[in-house]
This record gives structure tokens, sequence and C-alpha cells, in this order.
């Protein structure tokens, strides 16, 4: 299998091992995602590897949403901040959901091509976060209120949502980010 020593022992893979990426399922499908056959403790990812899965020292890259005010009123635009990390030493594709979750508990996502639905969808499908990536609180989108899709019409209590997820999945890989925001009568 050309093993290789790492931190943990002597049985990583090698990463030219033809056991690399050679078992018959999704590393995510398998529950290995967060655990690791190489030394430098890269997750494993995409098809499963063949070998022992020591635990990793990676840490899951994770999105914040915010929005710069708790109150908005009719006629204003609701503006939706966005930051990320990827503390790790090598790059991780990822799924980013983005959504409002509306008064009624309904979930609205939107879409690559800025569509909003209560289908769950990715706003950015496989996106590669570099190595050491880190991206300040910036503006992702505004909304001008109110708003049908996503509906934002009536007062009351509005969140909007990010989350990373795994390539082609709706598993997230570290707790969804929530923001509250208030509608209020005008």
């Amino acid at each position: 299998p050309m093993f290789a020593t790492g931190s943990s022992g002597d049985y990583y893979l090698d990463p030219d091992s033809p056991c690399v990426d050679a078992g018959s399922q999704s590393a995510q499908a398998a529950g290995l995602s967060d655990r690791t056959t190489q030394s430098d403790s890269t997750p494993d990812i995409g098809i499963v590897d063949i070998g022992y899965h020591y635990p990793t020292l990676f840490m899951m890259p994770e999105v914040w949403v915010s929005t710069p005010s708790d109150t908005y009123s009719h006629g204003e635009a609701l503006e939706v901040m966005f930051e990320a990390i990827n503390p790790n030493t090598f790059s991780y594709p990822v799924d980013l959901f983005v959504a409002v979750i509306t008064t009624e508990g309904v979930l609205w996502t939107i879409d690559s091509n800025w569509v909003w639905s209560t289908s769950l969808k990715p706003w950015f499908a496989s996106l590669e976060l570099p190595a050491n990536f880190a991206f300040g609180r910036t503006t992702l989108m505004t909304i001008d209120l109110p708003s049908t899709a996503p509906p934002i019409s009536d007062p009351g209590t509005y969140y909007v949502a990010a989350a990373f997820a795994h390539v082609g999945t709706s598993t997230f890989i570290a707790e969804p980010s929530l923001s509250a925001f208030e509608l209020i009568e005008d």
C-alpha cells in the first residue's frame, strides 16, 4: 500500500499509494471526511481512501453572515454581510448556501442564477477555498424592502443564513450562521 510515517503512527498512505481514492464510495458517505490517511492531516474528501483513517488536525472552514442593523422598515435596503475562513494549509472545496428564513419559518435559498426559491440549492457550487483563506466582512447582497422573493413584507423577525456544505450535498461542514433582523411597521 506504500505507507508513510506521520504524527500518529507509521501507517499513513503515501500520496502516490494505489489505495488513495480507491474505495467504492465517497469519504462523506463513509463518514470519514473528517479523518485522514495522509501524513499532512489533509482530510479524506472525494472517493474514500482504503486504509486506516487517523483523526485530523483539520479545522473546518467557516462562514458568518450578519446584517449591520437589527431593525428595518419598508423602503430600506437589507444589507447582508458575509465573512469566511479556511484556516488550513490546503484548499477545500465547498458548496455555499445563502438563505432567508421568513417569519413563518420558510427557508428561501438563492441559486447561482440569483433566483430565490424554497428549493435547497447552493448559491455557489464547488467553490474552492484556497489554503489560509480569509475573506473579511463585506456586503454580499442587498435586498430592497418590502421584497416578494424572498417574501419579506410583514412585520416580524426574519433571519439571514449562510453555510458551507460538502460539495454535491446539503450536509453542512459546520453549523450554519444565522443573523436575526426585525421588519417593523412604518
